[in-house]
Parts: C-alpha cells; sequence; structure tokens
C-alpha cells in the first residue's frame, strides 16, 4: 500500500524539499468541522462520522530557531545532550490553569514556525484503511496512523511528522535520502509519540 496515496487521481503533491534549508514536512492540525467532544472522536474512531480528520502538509526548516531558544541553548553547560536543554526549556514556563493547549505548545516551541512530535507507530494490516483530508484531498492511510493523529489532534501537539507521508513515498531518491535522516528528525523533535494501537 502506498500510504500516502488516495485514488489515482487524488495523490498528494509534493514539492522537493531543499536539503540547504535543512527542510523537513510537517503536518499541522486544522480545527474540527464540529466540536471535538469525547462523543464525537468515539464516533470518528468507530467510523460513525463521515468527515475525515484535516491536515495541512507543510515545508519547515529545523535551522529557524527562536532567537531565545538559541540564547537559551548557547547558555547551558557543553556536556548536556539536546534532550536535556530541550526539556530545562519547557520546564522554564509557567502556564495559567485556564491556558489552552495552543497556547502553550505555542510558548514552548522552538522554531519559529512552531514546533512537532514525531510518530513512530505499527504500520498494521495495509488493507486496513482510513481516509483523511491533507491539503483538502482525501488520503488513504493505514487504521493505526489514522487512529494515532486522531488522538494526537486533542492534545498539546500542534505539528506532527510521520514517515508515510511526510517523506514522498513515491520517489526513490527522497525516500532513501530521508530514511538517512530519521534519527536526526526524531531527535530533533519536541517529543516522540509511540502508538501501539488504540488500546
Amino acid at each position: 500500500m502506498d500510504p500516502a496515496s488516495g485514488s489515482p487521481s487524488q495523490r498528494i503533491q509534493y514539492k522537493p524539499l531543499d536539503a540547504s534549508r535543512n527542510e523537513i514536512r510537517v503536518l499541522s492540525f486544522e480545527p474540527p468541522s464540529t466540536p471535538d467532544d469525547l462523543s464525537s472522536r468515539l464516533d470518528r474512531i468507530l467510523s460513525l462520522r463521515l468527515d475525515p480528520l484535516r491536515l495541512t502538509l507543510e515545508h519547515v526548516s529545523l535551522d529557524d530557531f527562536k532567537p531565545e531558544y538559541t540564547t537559551f541553548r548557547t547558555a547551558r553547560p557543553a556536556q548536556w545532550n539536546r534532550s536535556q536543554v530541550d526539556d530545562a526549556w519547557c520546564e522554564q514556563f509557567d502556564f495559567e490553569l485556564g491556558s489552552t493547549s495552543s497556547d502553550v505548545f505555542r510558548t514552548i516551541a522552538r522554531f519559529t514556525w512552531g514546533d512537532y512530535t514525531a510518530i513512530s507507530y505499527m504500520w498494521g494490516n495495509p488493507e486496513e484503511t482510513k481516509t483523511i483530508a491533507i491539503n483538502g484531498m482525501p488520503v488513504t492511510v493505514g487504521k493505526h496512523l489514522a487512529a494515532a493523529l486522531d488522538c494526537l489532534r486533542s492534545s498539546l501537539v500542534d505539528k506532527v511528522w510521520v514517515d508515510a507521508v511526510c517523506i514522498n513515498q513515491d520517489d526513490i531518491d527522497e525516500r532513501n535520502a530521508q530514511v538517512l535522516r530519521i534519527r536526526d528528525i526524531f531527535s530533533q523533535s519536541l517529543a516522540v509519540t509511540i502508538w501501539l494501537g488504540e488500546d
């Protein structure tokens, strides 16, 4: 199964990544057209609702750090690894009880464009698929990926990186180049979500 394709006439139109800018693609969640309460999420998981999860695929640079994050990072001890620096960065912020998740995520973001979470998940049976919308087009993805994205939409996460969609699986050269970058992409993410299934 090509996880990033819909019907033959509905494929994601990928623009090449700019290696000189250290670009990756990330998925951004679009607001739901109806309230995202527990009942709506259960209906979506059980396929009782027809409107798919809506996302936007965008290019971002892993070099576009916020100036304040760059200053914070350079002031940390040299022996600290990136994870320790990022943990300290997030822990320095205090949030009021009524803060929205988007406010929190925007505040702790390290990049000028926001931040991202990398998803690691079990692909599962290629025959079991769901339809989501990416850039307004219906796209077929594995059932496990659709469930993981649906769950993450309701968390602090604003943008996600997932190999099945953020790498052009039809472009062998890009796919090979991006596979070599996966360690860096995961290590630069603000968090890594491991999805083992809806249970």
